[in-house]
């Protein structure tokens, strides 16, 4: 090899070249700049896309935030209808100015569940409440009167008729129920028990075993958290025959607009009121 050529292969070679910048992150040329603004470019559309094809109920949701942020001014006929009776602007509403400063607030329903079915959940809790509250009064009191007394000798001879009416209720109130698109009950007694099948000797003997060796039963939770069977037949028994058809009764006239005793669904709540004698079967 004459001395003339380049040595390739010696350390002075590679020493003495210039060296390259090759940072992660630089462009070297200009295919890859172009590569690179058109790749910016799609990113800037695909957010400008995204941006404008956001669901309408979020675009709704959020200008009626911005909207009830936002005071009335003087051009809104409401407002200015209110400050010609003599309001004026931050005190309160009434001739003393001692009713309410803060406009009362937006409550949206999100859920599917119907209206008439919302308020009939919400009364039979009151209801509930309401029986809790007679209940532990009368366990105070260790004195039972006369009529007590004969009150529950007449529920004890009423029995056997408020259970046939609590069946046909439960009936009337699963039929309505499912054809309503519910798949659940409002409460668990409000639909007929379902009949289990029976249990064999081997399962009633280990059940018994466990019982014993235990001293009581385990509590089933279900796997998401919900009640367990137990749980709901506690709360089943908590109440009376005669509180339970009370409050289904309630139930299915409010929701339904239905009685069992005449055995017709109405139109209306008006159309309930002028046909049907009553809620009860005292009525009919």
């Amino acid at each position: 090899m004459s001395s003339d050529e380049d040595d390739y292969m010696s350390a002075a070679f590679v020493v003495d070249s210039p060296a390259k910048d090759i940072r992660p992150g630089l462009i070297h040329n200009r295919q890859q700049q172009r590569s690179h603004d058109i790749k910016k470019q799609k990113e800037l559309r695909d957010a400008q896309t995204r941006e404008q094809q956001r669901p309408v109920k979020v675009i709704e949701a959020e200008r009626r935030e911005e909207g009830l942020k936002e005071a009335l001014g003087a051009d809104n006929k409401g407002f200015a209808l209110l400050q010609k009776m003599g309001y004026k602007p931050g005190t309160g509403i009434g001739k003393s100015g001692s009713g309410t400063v803060d406009p009362i607030p937006l409550h949206l329903k999100s859920d599917r569940q119907g209206l008439g079915r919302a308020a009939a959940i919400e009364e039979l809790k009151q209801a509930k409440r309401m029986i809790r509250a007679k209940k532990q009064q009368s366990a105070k009191s260790e004195e039972v009167s006369v009529e007590q007394f004969r009150a529950r000798l007449k529920q004890k001879s009423d029995q056997r008729l408020l259970e046939i009416d609590l069946f046909k209720s439960q009936k009337a109130c699963h039929q309505l129920d499912v054809d309503g698109g519910y798949t659940e009950p409002a409460e668990p007694w409000f639909w007929p028990k379902q009949k289990t099948p029976e249990k064999s000797d081997d399962q009633d003997t280990k059940e018994k075993c466990d019982e014993t060796s235990h001293g009581e039963k385990s509590s089933r939770v279900q796997p998401d958290g919900s009640e367990s069977e137990d749980e709901k037949e506690e709360e089943e028994d908590e109440f009376e025959v005669s509180e339970k058809m009370e409050m289904l009764t309630k139930y299915l006239r409010s929701t339904y607009c239905y009685c069992i005793w005449c055995c017709v669904k109405f139109d209306d709540d008006k159309d309930m009121q002028n046909e049907c004698p009553g809620p009860s079967r005292d009525d009919h």
